[in-house]
């Protein structure tokens, strides 16, 4: 899913409780729950080889969507702390633990993290528990209109705490 959704839930998450205790362990049980509901993840909407699996060849609008995602993130979580500045701290840590989990694909990051003996268990929850849409190449578009729902949600909760 997108890290701007991830993100955005756990900011609410942590805007709703206050309680950075509460608000770790609940936006990456957030991810989990998120990450089960059918979805297109960027990375599978590479072409398709002829045998049917994923190509390496990387569509040139796709970093044009990481970096407004990204951007979107930053502006989502800046406005949670500036409406709830009491509440930076959970804020902050619900949105970076609520994307924490995707971070095991990062190319330098991903490797340590799987290294982790703490991390290894919610790994494989996280591999195993992912809803992708097994369609065509131009059917995987649709895998992001949950994610836009789940958006929407997030926001409306996050900004009505």
């Amino acid at each position: 899913m997108m890290l701007s959704m991830h993100a955005c839930v756990g900011a609410a998450i942590g805007a709703s409780t206050n309680n950075p205790f509460a608000t770790i362990p609940a936006a990456l049980v957030s991810h989990l729950i998120l990450d089960s509901f059918p979805h297109t993840d960027i990375a599978h909407l590479a072409p398709l080889n002829e045998d049917g699996t994923m190509s390496n060849i990387i569509p040139k609008w796709v970093p044009i969507v990481v970096i407004f995602d990204l951007l979107l993130t930053i502006v989502i979580v800046t406005l949670g702390v500036l409406t709830y500045p009491e509440r930076a701290t959970s804020i902050i840590l619900g949105a970076f633990f609520g994307i924490l989990p995707d971070f095991q694909y990062a190319p330098k990051f991903g490797p340590w993290l799987y290294k982790q003996f703490w991390y290894k268990g919610y790994a494989w929850l996280h591999e195993n528990g992912h809803c992708h849409f097994p369609l065509s190449y131009a059917q995987r578009f649709y895998g992001f209109h949950p994610q836009i729902l789940c958006l929407i949600g997030g926001v409306a909760w996050l900004f009505h705490c």
